[in-house]
């Protein structure tokens, strides 16, 4: 069974990537492999199987993006001469530099402390629920990476950077939900 599972969830990782550019539906139906795939992988060989279907989910992964840059065509260049070595024949984009950093400000810090907010209220709730301190702190642990992944994965398939903000302002809010109940 760990065969399979490790099998489902690299499949899964193909379809995302298939269904990036293309159908929506496609990647959330990779991503849903993905999620069968794990409690398969934990049912059979616990830890260590979600571990191995992680590990084979991003080498999947890793294989496809470095696919993509080798079959990816080379930028154009100008001839130049002894003098003049070659250069892009496009100038860097200055006037998106904002968008970009917009952009990243959005995924990476701000989705971070939402899934770390989620995290922590998870924690709080899982408490309060009467798990054991160490149960509830691996369930914070494992959450936030996860949780900053599907709120990243959320920001970059929105057509604008207002829209990028709704996914980590729900994780904060559930977050700061579960929290506030304790």
């Amino acid at each position: 069974m760990l065969a399979g599972g490790i099998l489902i969830a690299a499949v899964g990782i193909g379809f995302v990537r298939y269904g990036w550019a293309r159908r929506r539906a496609i990647a959330v139906g990779g991503w849903m492999l993905v999620g069968v795939a794990m409690p398969l992988l934990a049912r059979d060989s616990g830890a260590w199987g979600i571990s191995v279907g992680a590990a084979a989910a991003s080498v999947a992964a890793l294989a496809l993006v470095a696919f993509a840059g080798v079959a990816a065509p080379a930028p154009a260049r100008i001839a130049g001469t002894r003098r003049d070595p070659p250069r892009l024949a496009r100038p860097p984009v200055w006037p998106g530099m904002g968008r970009r950093v917009l952009v990243f400000v959005a995924t990476v810090p701000v989705a971070f402390l939402a899934a770390q907010g989620l995290a922590y209220g998870a924690h709080g709730a899982a408490l309060r629920a009467g798990w054991v301190p160490a149960d509830a702190i691996v369930l914070a642990m494992m959450l936030q990476p996860i949780a900053w992944a599907l709120i990243v994965t959320a920001q970059l398939t929105r057509e604008s950077v207002r829209r990028m903000w709704t996914a980590p302002a729900l994780a904060a809010a559930t977050g700061l939900l579960l929290w506030g109940l304790a």
